[in-house]
């Protein structure tokens, strides 16, 4: 499973601090697309932005994703059709539109769409995406388990875009997924970790259910820290501060333990 990590952005005079690992990384075409790719990113995804153009009540022009894709398409490892939210129909037109110009993108099967939506792009295309799973997560594993049985023949490539749940990134074999779970928790004060979420931040407000306070938790958390991130954090306040420098440290054990994730995926 290849995870792509979106909202996430490292100073340009860090070169690679993934042990010497490269990762994936998302972004998206509305509001404004980023090609560039750091030293420490392998490729690029780019997602069309229509589920947050959706919630803006803005309407994006498939014809304008068209003209960017001639141009700029090379730069894109992965492309995401242009969506329109909650109607399918006009989805597969773009897709079509976009299909015939040809245009190398992946169409996406949302929930409370008809079943038949996701059989026609298996029908029809290597690589596909099931989406709409943001903030969903206590009905998701029910949907999900339908989706995967319709799936079962299916012989291509599946991307489950916004999955946070580690439970879920495990139970389906994913080809790729992608997540803000890394930069979001960092930014706020948490790692992630065998035993969750943890809370390890001084001065920041972090709703979960382990906070790292005491002289205990702190040295278990440390020891783990060192055995699997041997040499990277020296000390517990050069991670549980405030301060930018804090911050960026999280999302990177962040990071570092979802790409462990995947890792784990693939030997099963």
């Amino acid at each position: 499973m290849k995870i792509y990590h979106s909202a996430f952005n490292l100073p340009k005079d860090i070169i690679n601090p993934f042990e010497g690992k490269k990762i994936g990384l998302l972004r998206s075409f509305y509001p404004k697309p980023d090609s560039r790719k750091p030293e420490y990113c392998s490729d690029l995804f780019l997602d069309s932005g229509a589920f947050s153009a959706f919630r803006k009540k803005i309407t994006l022009d498939v014809k304008d994703y068209a003209s960017y894709l001639k141009k700029e398409g090379h730069f894109w490892e992965v492309i995401a059709s242009l969506d329109v939210i909650g109607n399918p129909v006009e989805s597969v037109k773009n897709q079509r539109y976009l299909t015939d110009l040809k245009l190398n993108v992946i169409p996406t099967f949302h929930h409370g769409e008809d079943f038949k939506y996701l059989h026609k792009i298996m029908n029809e295309f290597p690589y596909i995406a099931l989406g709409g799973m943001v903030f969903k997560n206590t009905w998701l594993r029910g949907w999900l388990d339908e989706c995967w049985k319709e799936l079962k023949n299916y012989k291509g490539k599946v991307h489950g875009f916004g999955l946070t749940d580690f439970d879920l990134m495990l139970r389906y074999p994913w080809e790729s997924v992608d997540s803000t779970t890394a930069s979001r928790a960092g930014r706020i004060g948490i790692i992630l970790s065998p035993w969750g979420q943890l809370d390890i931040s001084k001065g920041l407000k972090a709703y979960v259910h382990e906070h790292v306070t005491t002289p205990k938790k702190i040295e278990k958390v440390m020891e783990w820290l060192d055995s699997v991130y041997p040499g990277l954090i020296s000390s517990f306040d050069q991670i549980s501060s405030p301060t930018k420098e804090a911050s960026q440290l999280r999302c990177i054990i962040n990071v570092l333990y979802l790409e462990g994730l995947a890792t784990k995926s693939k030997k099963k």
